[in-house]
């Protein structure tokens, strides 16, 4: 199993994004921290969870990760409540893409978690915002 933890940051004064992840499965532990070009807190969530979807995929392969569970963490409500109902008005090409991601595996389980359960994705993507 994979438990996985995804965050966005964005700056509104210098208009730019990043994106933390945190991966854990069994005694490995991954890290990802990057600036993305997106001028929207949401969307960078999106692409947090977009992204943290397609690591294990590409670590595993299609055979491998239909037999693999992902448990996909995330402190931003909206992601969490679209990705739940697979609607979402202004981002529904996001929730389309996590969708067919998902199919890859063999369950996906999606939960909202407050910003201090998520502090380590956060800060990754706070480092990475601030990086020059």
């Amino acid at each position: 199993m994979y438990n996985i933890y995804t965050d966005g940051a964005f700056n509104k004064l210098h208009n730019k994004s990043s994106i933390g992840i945190l991966i854990f499965n069994e005694n490995q532990q991954y890290q990802l921290k990057k600036k993305i070009d997106v001028f929207d807190n949401h969307i960078a969530e999106f692409e947090a969870c977009i992204i943290s979807l397609t690591w294990p995929l590409n670590l595993l392969g299609s055979n491998e990760a239909n037999k693999t569970n992902v448990f996909l963490h995330s402190d931003s409500k909206i992601l969490i409540d679209s990705i739940n109902k697979s609607y979402a008005k202004k981002y529904q090409d996001y929730v389309n893409k996590i969708n067919a991601l998902q199919s890859n595996f063999n369950i996906v389980l999606f939960k909202w978690i407050s910003d201090k359960e998520n502090s380590g994705a956060h800060n990754l993507a706070l480092q990475a915002l601030n990086e020059k």
